[in-house]
């Protein structure tokens, strides 16, 4: 049983306990300081609702409110309490796209592992309109640790700021220390942190029979040609590979956009091979985006993405003196395993290294 499941249980045989211990809490301070960024009345996201004390105050106070815990016993009771729309679901089950104006998230992602937390921290993001708001917070220290039964991640200001800047399209608005507002546990100390998403950040989506106009233009640029070592091709070349795409259950390929204006390309494939290995084939971006964190960003989203879908290891292959390449891929994880000597498209014979990365493993900061 891992550790998410073993603190949920707590959960579920405690549910009075905690209930009657954390119900009536005072929070009223970092509500306030949470909503003053909220547009009024707008759609927020109690994620880990607890006993639905945020859940009743957000309510009352005009906005639309949508509760989630993974605890089913917790979640009945804040749909007596509240009278608000109740979902139980984990945290990395969570499915919304630019759904809500703020997500309030106290006391609760301090339950997941730290290698687990950027790629929840991205389902957030996602989840958040373009100028929506984020608010969470955790118990102050450096460890990972079990306590009584539950698991805690536990961060400081640094690491705290180290943890989203690894995530990747947040801006921190605050970033503070409090000590616990109940009295029997006044001495205990935790961080908050107020986070608005970044408006520029880098999007994903299938690749559509119009995209084959942006892939013509990206594939043919000279820089890009370049540096992929690729030979020119025809606009009737994209809409035929566009076909083959679809009809290929073992091939993914997406449009990296900036907004609704399509910036990049992604592909991927080895979707369906039994060793649970997929290979990046392609990570093409226009060069006015280059270098500005919308590859990190997009290709972060799609090892998250391929680990819930069961993959263990993706593979890349890049040339070896593409360092700008290679220092993306270590950001989302990826570290060489191989160097070879492999002739491309254009029939150079160019050095290259094997890069491979298991979803939801470290990344290198920086």
């Amino acid at each position: 049983m891992d550790r998410q499941n073993s603190t949920l249980d707590w959960y579920r045989e405690n549910t009075e306990a905690f209930i009657a211990r954390t119900a009536d809490v005072d929070m009223t301070a970092h509500y306030r300081a949470f909503l003053d960024k909220v547009v009024p009345g707008g759609q927020i996201l109690d994620l880990g609702c607890g006993a639905g004390k945020a859940s009743l105050y957000f309510t009352q106070q005009g906005y639309r409110v949508l509760a989630v815990d993974g605890c089913r016993e917790l979640c009945d009771y804040t749909r007596g309490r509240v009278g608000c729309p109740v979902r139980c679901m984990r945290f990395e089950e969570l499915d919304y796209e630019d759904a809500f104006d703020g997500i309030w998230a106290c006391a609760s992602l301090l339950h997941v592992r730290r290698a687990e937390l950027p790629g929840v921290l991205r389902l957030v993001r996602r989840a958040l309109k373009k100028d929506g708001v984020f608010y969470a917070s955790f118990k102050y220290g450096e460890t990972e640790r079990e306590h009584n039964g539950r698991f805690f991640s536990d961060f400081t200001e640094d690491s705290l700021r180290a943890l989203l800047d690894e995530a990747g399209g947040f801006r921190v608005l605050s970033l503070w220390s409090t000590f616990d507002a109940r009295p029997d546990r006044a001495d205990e100390r935790w961080v908050n942190v107020l986070c608005g998403r970044e408006t520029a950040g880098a999007c994903v989506r299938p690749v559509r029979p119009e995209d084959a106009a942006f892939l013509n233009m990206l594939m043919n640029d000279p820089s890009v040609l370049q540096a992929l070592n690729e030979v020119p091709t025809a606009l009737q070349d994209w809409s035929d590979a566009i076909g083959e795409w679809a009809a290929d259950e073992d091939e993914e390929d997406d449009i990296v956009c900036d907004g609704s204006t399509p910036v990049g390309w992604l592909g991927i494939n080895g979707l369906l091979g039994k060793d649970r290995t997929a290979y990046l084939k392609m990570a093409a971006f226009l060069p006015a985006y280059q270098d500005r964190g919308f590859g990190t960003c997009a290709i972060r989203e799609l090892l998250d993405s391929l680990k819930r879908r069961g993959i263990e290891k993706v593979i890349l292959y890049t040339d070896r003196d593409n360092l700008r390449a290679q220092a993306c891929y270590r950001k989302c994880g990826f570290r060489v395993v191989e160097s070879l000597t492999e002739t491309m498209s254009n029939g150079k014979d160019v050095p290259r290294v094997r890069m491979e990365a298991c979803p939801g493993s470290q990344a290198e900061q920086g």
